[in-house]
């Protein structure tokens, strides 16, 4: 797996650190991880990466009558599956032995969906001033 990218080639290394003090395997096969539980941790840790710093204001696009709910309506579904995932996972094992990585996975999914929907936020529509029905 090689990462052209200087910033994403220091994020996959970040990324395997963290997974290795954690006594995961990152164990490279093809563009992902042989371990699901892996690829699952890694496609998290881009989300989070990837959204961890939202734009201040609304781009351009957001008030355009066919760009704009799309993404909006992308977004609010990433979240609501991501929130799903979260209730799913904080309830799928009972025992102690896994309830502390099952609520280290739902924490990240909450991460993710939280960092979707600052995002959706932000890329509301204006509100119509003095629009009456």
């Amino acid at each position: 797996m090689a990462d052209h990218d200087p910033a994403a080639a220091e994020e996959r290394a970040a990324f395997e650190a963290w997974a290795t003090g954690r006594d995961l395997t990152p164990a490279q096969m093809g563009d992902g991880y042989a371990s699901p539980y892996v690829q699952n941790d890694w496609e998290v840790w881009q989300a989070r990466a990837a959204l961890a710093a939202p734009k201040a204001e609304a781009p351009e696009w957001a008030t355009c009558e066919s760009r704009g709910p799309w993404v909006r309506n992308s977004l609010r579904d990433q979240a609501k599956d991501l929130r799903r995932r979260e209730v799913a996972v904080r309830h799928a094992y009972t025992k102690d032995y896994m309830r502390v990585p099952c609520e280290y996975v739902a924490e990240a999914y909450a991460e993710a969906a939280a960092a979707i929907e600052r995002r959706l936020a932000i890329a509301a529509p204006p509100a119509h001033q003095g629009a009456t029905r």
